[in-house]
C-alpha cells in the first residue's frame, strides 16, 4: 500500500501546512511506502489504486484545482483511503465530491490533548501513526478483547446489561459472574483475562472504593499499562477510590442509571469507539519498540525485515565472544497491537512457510504483543511475549552489569493536565516507560506520592524487580494527605519517607516534602512528565520542583509531547533557542524530548545522559 501525499501548495499553503506536510511525510516514511505529489506534472501523473490512502489539505473556500478534484473522484470510485486534513477551525469541511469523509481536525486534536498550535509536528505524528496502524493488519482488532471492572453491590445490573449490549455487538467483554466456572480460582482467572484484554472498562459505582479486587485489578492494568476506560455513575455519597485510574473519568453517568433496566444502546456505542480510539493509539507502541531495535545495530544486531506489511522480521543476535566462532542466536518475531492469541500461531506459520521458512530454524519463533507478561507464553517452537519486555530482554543483552545502578536514580515529576480523558493515557504510558527503564536497569524511581501513578509504579516494582522492590522505589509523602496507617501500607511497598505536615498549610507542606525528594541520595536528575498549568489561578508545583532542582545541581528533563505545564516549559525553552538548558543534552536531543512520544527511546537518551 502507497500513501499519496498531497502537498500544501497543491490546496491549501501556509507556514502551518508546510510544518504538519513535512513532520507528516518524514514520520510516514519511517513505516510506509510514501509518494510526495508536489507539482502539477507529479498531480497528472497520479493513478492511486484501492490499496492506497491518499492525503491532502482542505481548503476553506472550496476552490480547488480541477486536477485535485479529479484524483479525488478517481480514488473514491475505487474505494481508496482518502484522508482530508483539517489545519484549522475553518478548514473542516472537506471538498464536495468526499463530503463522508471524516477530515483529520489538527485543531480539535492539539486542544484536546492541552497543546498550543505551536505542537504541530506532534499532531502529525499522531495521523501518520493512526494511517501506518491502518494498513497493518496485526495491529487491527476484529473485535477488541474488553474487560469489564465493577463492584457487585451497586453494580451488577448495569453491568449485566452493558457486558449484554458488547455482546450484541460481538465486541468480547469479560465478566466474573458469567466467565468464571464453578470451582475456579476466581481471582487467578481474572488477572489472567485481564493481562490478555486490550483494555478495561471501569464501571464505578458510589461503592466502588469498598472493593479491594478493583483496586487490585486498577493496579495491575496501571502497571501492564492497559488503557483504562473509566465510566462514573453518581457524583456524591461515593467511596473514595484507594486507586484511581486517572485525573477525572471518561464519562459521567447521573445515578438514576443505575436504577434503569437497560443501558441505552446508543451509550454503549460511544463508549465502544471511545475504547477503541484509546487501544488503537496504545497499539502504535510496537513501532516504538521496533525503532529501539533498529537502535541496536550498532552492537551489531541483524534485523532483517521478512513481511512488512505482517510485521514479521528475523532477528539475529551475536553471542559472547568464545575461542571459536558461533553462529548468532536467530530469532524469527512478528509483531502484534495486541497481545496475540492461540490462533496467531498457526498463522505465523503459514506466513514463515510462504516466506520458505520453517520456525524449527530459528532459536524461537515470538509472537510479541503490547501486554508485558510475568514470563513468556510456550507451545512448541513458538512463545508469546511482549514487544517492550522483548526489546528490554535485548538491551539487556548488550548492556554492562547493571549492579552499579543500585544506588542511582530518577525523580519523576509529574502529573495529569487538565486535558480530555481520552489523552490521559498519554501521561500514564510515559510514566510506566520511564520507571520501567529505571527498574530495569538497576536504578531507584523517586516521587512524590501522586495517587495514580504510586500503584503504577509499586506493582510495577514488585513485578520486575520482586527481591528489591522496596529499596527500588522511594517514595515522598507530606503528613498532611498520609496519615499513619496509610504510609505503614506504604512501607510494605517502598522505601517510604513522610515529611512534616506544616501548621495544616498545602503550600508550606508541599514545599517541604519537594525539598527532601529533591536530596534523596540516589537522584541524578528529574524527569518531568505533564502537570498542571497556571490556568485557573493554580500555581504550578512542577515550576518549584525544577527549581529545587536547579539549586541542587540536578540535570532536568522535560516533556513536551505529554501536554500540560512541562509542554509550556519545552516550548518555552524551544523558543529561545535552549539558551537556558536545563540540561547537558544537545539541542537536537531535548527537542526530541519536546515532541517524540518513543517514551522508552526517551528514557535510554535521559539515563545514558549521566552515565547511568
Amino acid at each position: 500500500m502507497n500513501v499519496l501525499l498531497i502537498h500544501p501548495s497543491l490546496s491549501l499553503f501556509s507556514l502551518e501546512t508546510s510544518q504538519f506536510y513535512e513532520a507528516l511525510r518524514k514520520e510516514l516514511e519511517k513505516h510506509v511506502r510514501v509518494i510526495s505529489v508536489g507539482s502539477i506534472e507529479l498531480l497528472k501523473s497520479s493513478s492511486p489504486t484501492s490499496g492506497d490512502a491518499i492525503i491532502f489539505f482542505n481548503r476553506d473556500d472550496q476552490n480547488y484545482s480541477k486536477l485535485l478534484i479529479e484524483l479525488l473522484s478517481e480514488a473514491k470510485e475505487i474505494r481508496c483511503e482518502i484522508i482530508p486534513v483539517a489545519i484549522n477551525e475553518k478548514t473542516r469541511i472537506p471538498p464536495t465530491i468526499i463530503q463522508d469523509c471524516q477530515s483529520f481536525d489538527v485543531y480539535e486534536y492539539l486542544a484536546n490533548r492541552c497543546l498550543s498550535q505551536d505542537y504541530l509536528e506532534t499532531a502529525a505524528v499522531g495521523l501518520a501513526r493512526s494511517i501506518t496502524a491502518k494498513i497493518q493488519p496485526t495491529l487491527s482488532r476484529d473485535g477488541m478483547q474488553l474487560f469489564l471492572s465493577y463492584r457487585r453491590f451497586d453494580g451488577e445490573a448495569f453491568a449485566r446489561s452493558f457486558h449484554q449490549k458488547l455482546q450484541l455487538r460481538f465486541e468480547q467483554g469479560f465478566r466474573d459472574l458469567i466467565n468464571i466456572r464453578t470451582g475456579e480460582n476466581a481471582q487467578n482467572i481474572i488477572e489472567e483475562n485481564l493481562s490478555n484484554s486490550d483494555a478495561v472498562i471501569f464501571l464505578d459505582t458510589p461503592k466502588s472504593g469498598e472493593s479491594s479486587w478493583i483496586a487490585r485489578e486498577l493496579a495491575i492494568a496501571l502497571s501492564l499499562n492497559i488503557p483504562i476506560l473509566w465510566i462514573q455513575i453518581g457524583d456524591s455519597d461515593r467511596v473514595k477510590l484507594s486507586v484511581k485510574p486517572a485525573d477525572k473519568p471518561h464519562f459521567s453517568l447521573p445515578i438514576s442509571m443505575l436504577k434503569s433496566e437497560e443501558v441505552d444502546s446508543t451509550f454503549v456505542d460511544e463508549v465502544i469507539q471511545k475504547t477503541f480510539d484509546i487501544a488503537r493509539e496504545h497499539a502504535c507502541v510496537v513501532f516504538d519498540d521496533l525503532r529501539r531495535i533498529k537502535a541496536l545495530r550498532e552492537k551489531h544486531l541483524v534485523l532483517i525485515e521478512k513481511d512488512k506489511k505482517h510485521m514479521v522480521y528475523e532477528v539475529k543476535i551475536p553471542r559472547p565472544s568464545f575461542r571459536y566462532q558461533q553462529k548468532p542466536i536467530s530469532h524469527l518475531v512478528q509483531f502484534y497491537g495486541r497481545r496475540p492469541q492461540d490462533k496467531d500461531y498457526e498463522m505465523l506459520l503459514e506466513k514463515s512457510r510462504c516466506l520458505g521458512c520453517q520456525p524449527e530454524q530459528y532459536d524461537a519463533a515470538i509472537l510479541l504483543g503490547i501486554t508485558p507478561a510475568q514470563s513468556p507464553a510456550y507451545k512448541e517452537h513458538f512463545y508469546i511475549d511482549s514487544s517492550s519486555e522483548y526489546v528490554a530482554m535485548l538491551e539487556s543483552y548488550f548492556t554492562s552489569n547493571n549492579k552499579e545502578n543500585k544506588h542511582k536514580g530518577f525523580i519523576i515529576s509529574g502529573a495529569f493536565p487538565d486535558c480530555e480523558p481520552q489523552y490521559q493515557q498519554n501521561i500514564t504510558t510515559a510514566v510506566h516507560a520511564f520507571a520501567q527503564v529505571i527498574l530495569d536497569q538497576g536504578g531507584v524511581v523517586i516521587f512524590g506520592g501522586h495517587p495514580t501513578f504510586q500503584h503504577l509504579i509499586f506493582d510495577m516494582a514488585q513485578r520486575r524487580r520482586p527481591n528489591d522492590f522496596i529499596g527500588a522505589i522511594h517514595v515522598y509523602v507530606s503528613e498532611l494527605f498520609v496519615g499513619l496507617g496509610a504510609a505503614e501500607d506504604f512501607r510494605k511497598k517502598a522505601t517510604t519517607i513522610v515529611t512534616k505536615n506544616i501548621d495544616d498549610d498545602r503550600t508550606k507542606s508541599l514545599t517541604v516534602m519537594r525539598e527532601a525528594m529533591i536530596s534523596d541520595n540516589c537522584a541524578m536528575g528529574m524527569i518531568v512528565i505533564g502537570g498542571k498549568t497556571d490556568s485557573g489561578g493554580h500555581n504550578p508545583g512542577i515550576d518549584e520542583e525544577i527549581e529545587l532542582a536547579q539549586k541542587a545541581g540536578l540535570p532536568v528533563f522535560v516533556l513536551g509531547s505529554v501536554g500540560g505545564r512541562s509542554s509550556e516549559i519545552a516550548m518555552s525553552l524551544d523558543k529561545q533557542g535552549w539558551k537556558k538548558s536545563l540540561n547537558k543534552l544537545p539541542i537536537q536531543q531535548n527537542k526530541q524530548l519536546l515532541l517524540s512520544t518513543d517514551y522508552a527511546t526517551l528514557a535510554n537518551i535521559v539515563i545514558q545522559s549521566v552515565g547511568f
